[in-house]
């Protein structure tokens, strides 16, 4: 390629960058911040349905729950890891194996205790009208998960497309 050409190329993609960075920043300005809070995945996204000023009441709390969570969290991934590594190993190790097992099970089982009893005290200081939007939408999408996977579940059944 000569001169020219790569100085065209340079700046079209120099271009599209640059609309590609323009469009992230208009886009956010027009949404505005995201209506997430900063604690368990589960409970932030809940809680885009919730009023502003309830939101800002619970960011504190949220923060503080996120944090007691993310060792949990941690755990967990340290105990999927080795029993992934168990697993992986050329021979397995059947003692290894159920002590793998078993962290994966009680890091699961903690994780998810933690998890359902900050749901419950989060729930509990959310008014009752945003607590039933909250309820409504979690139904909505376990009524399209479930629409998901039982479309996935006929066409894996139904085999593949035949001609």
């Amino acid at each position: 390629m000569n001169k020219t050409r790569w100085l065209t190329l340079a700046l079209v993609i120099s271009l599209g960058i640059n609309l590609l960075i323009a469009g992230i920043v208009i886009g956010r300005i027009i949404a505005g911040p995201p209506a997430h809070m900063p604690g368990p995945i589960h409970l932030g996204m809940l809680m885009r349905h919730v009023e502003p000023e309830t939101r800002e009441k619970l960011a504190p709390e949220m923060r503080r729950l996120r944090d007691s969570v993310m060792p949990l969290r941690r755990e967990m991934r340290d105990a999927q890891q080795a029993f992934t590594t168990v697993l992986m190993a050329d021979e397995i190790d059947e003692e290894a194996l159920a002590s793998a097992q078993s962290r994966l099970a009680d890091a699961s089982a903690t994780l998810q205790a933690q998890v359902h009893e900050q749901m419950a005290a989060t729930m509990a200081a959310i008014p009752p009208e945003e607590r039933r939007r909250i309820l409504s939408e979690m139904q909505r999408r376990g009524e399209r998960f479930r629409d998901r996977r039982d479309r996935h579940e006929k066409r894996r059944l139904e085999g593949p497309p035949r001609d």
